[in-house]
């Protein structure tokens, strides 16, 4: 017997850092809270990287995204992101593996 798939939901995405971005995060939060949705959706990628180095660990893509929420506290930037989908992109390979 087949299944019926409900529906498809997505997590938020939190991404923290220290130190506050450039403004190109801030007139995005600005362009979701002024209702500007040619501007507040947008598709973009999310790279990891390894502590304390420039070397990507694994990429991720996410479909018509919008900044949620956008707090600065305690030195640490903290952004909120809703999205349509998420998919890993690419394949990092390390130390030699195939």
């Amino acid at each position: 017997m087949l299944g019926t798939s409900g529906t498809l939901t997505w997590h938020t995405i939190v991404l923290k850092r220290i130190g506050p971005s450039d403004g190109l995060v801030v007139s995005w939060r600005k362009s979701t809270e002024d209702g500007l949705d040619h501007h507040a959706f947008r598709d973009g990628t999310i790279t990891l990287f390894e502590r304390g180095s420039m070397e990507p660990l694994a990429h991720w893509a996410f479909d018509r995204g919008w900044a949620a929420s956008l707090i600065f506290s305690g030195g640490v930037e903290e952004l909120t992101i809703v999205h349509e989908g998420l998919n890993r992109v690419g394949v990092v390979q390390r130390n030699g593996d195939p």
